[in-house]
């Protein structure tokens, strides 16, 4: 193992402020690309991140970086430019100066270190999975090539092969609805999953919640800003499943398009007052003192190759979940129950097995999901209030030609509700113009005998 030094730019006289480490390969993006989304896009990194990350550095220099006109993109500023070029010299000129200063540990030591085993991950981001990383790193036992992405494209990098494992998550109670996502990538008898564990989802607002938030449709009937996780991303499945269950269209919260990257940069845009609310997890929010409130219990997995199993990288895995280690992870992030980590559960059950919940929903949420609901949103009670099944004439009104509802091919379970609600509503209107026909009309003539 070789140490070699590298170059770090910083104000004169203030090493302790040195630049960003991501702001150079963002100029140099924006130089080449034309525009700061194409940039982002380049190197990975969400669009308010990037521009918070121009503004701080921006101030810090106390210069402008970049210049963004409507209509022509943005461009380098003269002093953005000059740094990229200062550190283009310095890359091509330093390498031969710092070769030398490199230090070999082989030879210092005097033994050569067994080689650590090493997993690629492709994974959802989770706080502890990163802290795992870092504890195992540490001990020289498992080195875990962490890339954060969303679930979907996660386990689709684990079908292609381009990771070993893939970190995705799913709400409970699971059915085959939850599983449709991932289906393409899993194959049931190839594939296993390892436990990781059960985490709280919900809503993040700010400490104290003054905007009494309890729920999804609330954000949407106060207006208040949204900040969202990024399309393909678990979270962002749950959220439009909690819009479906409560009838709501994305176009009706506020920022449901502000996307970002990671759980910790949601809580960041609440905290930072650019957002009233945001969808994460608990220890997220409680890291920044901020409040939750609790819609959803959660099972983060990891997908595995059966056959890997037995390979020393998967079984020290393993093994590290169900030891101290993570249990000490666990008990610093509020809201990770790991009761059962490192447990190998097979997929076949969740493929091919159980019925989806009746409930209308988009990703199968029901109202047992351990009492993580938000039982006091108003919304929450009306969709599942259940709608009286009466006999008399029935059709489905959102398909042609007013099809029975047996043979609606849109939506059986909403038509049958929206049937249902009008036939009620029908029955009360008939009641009430017969209760003023009783009170209004004249009194009858007796006859005559």
């Amino acid at each position: 193992m070789r140490l070699i030094p590298r170059v770090r730019w910083h104000i004169e006289g203030r090493p302790e402020r040195p630049l960003d480490d991501r702001l150079l390969p963002l100029l140099a993006a924006i130089a080449t690309g034309g525009s700061i989304r194409a940039a982002t896009q380049a190197v990975g990194m969400s669009y308010r991140a990037a521009w918070g990350l121009l503004a701080r550095e921006a101030r810090l220099l106390d210069a402008e970086l970049v210049v963004l006109e409507r209509g022509r993109g943005a461009w380098l500023a003269p002093a953005g430019a000059a740094i990229v070029a200062a550190d283009s010299r310095a890359r091509r000129r330093t390498p031969r100066l710092l070769e030398p200063l490199s230090i070999d540990l082989t030879i210092a030591t005097g033994r050569i270190p067994a080689p650590t085993p090493m997993l690629r991950l492709s994974a959802s981001h989770d706080l502890a999975l990163a802290a795992l990383r870092d504890a195992l790193a540490g001990e020289r036992s498992l080195a875990l090539e962490l890339v954060s992405k969303g679930s979907v494209e996660a386990v689709q990098d684990f079908g292609l092969g381009r990771a070993d494992l893939a970190g995705f998550h799913m709400p409970l109670p699971r059915s085959s609805r939850h599983w449709a996502p991932f289906e393409r990538w899993l194959r049931p008898e190839r594939d296993r999953l390892i436990r990781f564990a059960d985490r709280e989802q919900g809503l993040i607002v700010a400490p104290g919640n003054p905007a009494r938030v309890h729920g999804i449709a609330d954000v949407a009937r106060r207006g208040l800003r949204f900040v969202n996780r990024q399309t393909g991303s678990g979270t962002r499945l749950l959220v439009d499943a909690l819009l479906a269950r409560d009838r709501l269209a994305p176009r009706m919260i506020r920022g449901y398009s502000t996307e970002e990257l990671t759980h910790s940069a949601v809580a960041d845009a609440v905290a930072a007052g650019r957002a009233d609310a945001g969808f994460g997890i608990r220890a997220a929010a409680l890291e920044r003192g901020l409040a939750f409130i609790p819609l959803a219990l959660e099972r983060y997995q990891l997908a595995v190759r059966a056959a890997a199993l037995e390979t020393l990288a998967v079984r020290r895995l393993v093994a590290a979940l169900k030891g101290e280690i993570f249990a000490r992870i666990a008990t610093t992030l509020t809201g990770y129950h790991v009761e059962r980590a490192g447990q190998i559960d097979g997929i076949r059950q969740y493929a091919e097995g159980r019925r989806p919940p009746p409930v209308p929903s988009a990703f199968g949420l029901t109202a047992e999901n351990q009492g993580y609901q938000a039982a006091g949103s108003s919304a929450f009670q009306r969709v599942h209030r259940p709608v009286p099944r009466t006999p008399g004439r029935r059709h489905c009104r959102s398909s042609p030609g007013r099809q029975p509802v047996a043979k609606c091919t849109r939506n059986p379970d909403a038509a049958r509700l929206h049937v249902g609600t009008v036939d009620r509503v029908r029955r009360r209107g008939h009641a009430r113009a017969a209760r003023h026909r009783a009170g209004n009309a004249p009194e009858r003539a007796r006859p005559r005998r």
